[in-house]
This record gives C-alpha cells, sequence and structure tokens, in this order.
C-alpha cells in the first residue's frame, strides 16, 4: 500500500482482517476502511476507528444476530450473501425507528 499511496494519497485503502487491530496499524498502512469478520467487531473498537477517520466495514452478515450486533456497533457497511434476509431486517428496523409502538 506504501507504493500506492506515494502515487496517489487520496486512494481508498482499505484491509480485511479476520481479527482485531488497532488505529496506528491502520493509520501505518494508510488505510481508511477496515473490513473486518463480523465476530470482532465492538462499539468499542468501531468508536476508535471511527475517532481516528476510519470506517468500519462486517463481513459476513446473513443472519440477525451478526446484523444486529454490527448496526448496534455502528459500523458503516455490511458485506452478506443473503441480501434478502438483511433488507428485510434493515427495512423493520427503519419501519420501527419511524413508527415506534406506543408505551402504554
Amino acid at each position: 500500500t506504501d507504493r500506492i499511496y506515494a502515487m496517489d494519497p487520496s486512494y481508498v485503502h482499505s484491509i480485511v482482517m479476520r481479527s482485531s487491530t488497532t488505529p496506528d496499524f491502520m493509520k501505518r498502512h494508510h488505510a481508511t476502511i477496515l473490513v473486518l469478520r463480523h465476530n470482532y467487531v465492538t462499539p468499542s473498537l468501531v468508536d476508535a476507528m471511527h475517532a481516528n477517520g476510519i470506517k468500519v466495514w462486517s463481513w459476513t452478515i446473513d443472519t440477525e444476530t451478526p446484523w444486529r450486533a454490527s448496526t448496534t456497533a455502528n459500523v458503516d457497511g455490511i458485506i452478506t450473501n443473503r441480501i434478502g434476509t438483511i433488507t428485510n431486517l434493515c427495512a423493520t428496523a427503519v419501519q420501527n425507528a419511524t413508527n415506534p409502538t406506543p408505551a402504554p
């Protein structure tokens, strides 16, 4: 990535990880997007990356449990093999946020 960065610093660099990492690691490699396996995504990691200008994408989100954990952690994007399932989860979340159930 150093050679690419030297040629064009505006080029978007991402790093795909199967384990957690640090903002310093990402910065050393001029990466602005961390693509991280969903079970390593945590709210504190996402907050740390965001505080350093790094976006976080979570993979592979195919069911509700990892989708909920990733969206709760405030990831910037998700990667899925089940677009219909994830589209329905997103639509339901938007509908619930728009039309909350009134308290009794």
